[in-house]
């Protein structure tokens, strides 16, 4: 699911959607603001939103600038802290043993195969950051 579209305010008109991915401008987190200009261009709307970073978060930004019609978008992220999450983990291990008998009456000798099963436990640790992410969108002014 795209978070985008969801924290998005829109302070002017759309363009037209060309179905070109706009141009994606990484900045300050501190220097963005919806009041920027760009010359050439005229704001269609900002977006601000609290998130764990994922891969897909500037394909999807990029996205939605193209469904809105933005040619160029700011944009930016601070930190805002990590969690650290560990848990114990079974790890399996088998193994096996023969063991040979004494000779029999008939004085054959017979082997006896023993299984066994052992089970460790390993922490896993995994971290989650957190960001602010911040979004300007613009297009170009006719």
């Amino acid at each position: 699911m795209n978070p985008w579209p969801e924290a998005f305010v829109q302070t002017g008109d759309f363009g037209r959607a060309t179905g070109q991915a706009p141009v994606l401008e990484l900045a300050e987190f501190e220097d963005l603001s919806p009041e920027e200009t760009l010359q050439g261009h005229e704001v269609i709307g900002h977006a601000s939103m609290t998130a764990r970073y994922t891969t897909a978060i500037e394909s999807d930004l990029r996205r939605f600038g193209a469904e809105i019609g933005a040619d160029r978008v700011v944009w930016g992220l601070r930190l805002l802290h990590t969690e650290l999450d560990t848990d114990l983990r079974p790890v399996f291990e088998t193994d096996s043993a023969t063991y040979r008998t004494r000779r029999d009456a008939d004085g054959r000798r017979t082997e006896v195969r023993r299984r066994g099963t052992s089970t460790t436990y390993v922490p896993v640790v995994r971290e989650r950051a957190y960001y602010a992410f911040r979004a300007v969108f613009y297009r170009r002014a006719d």
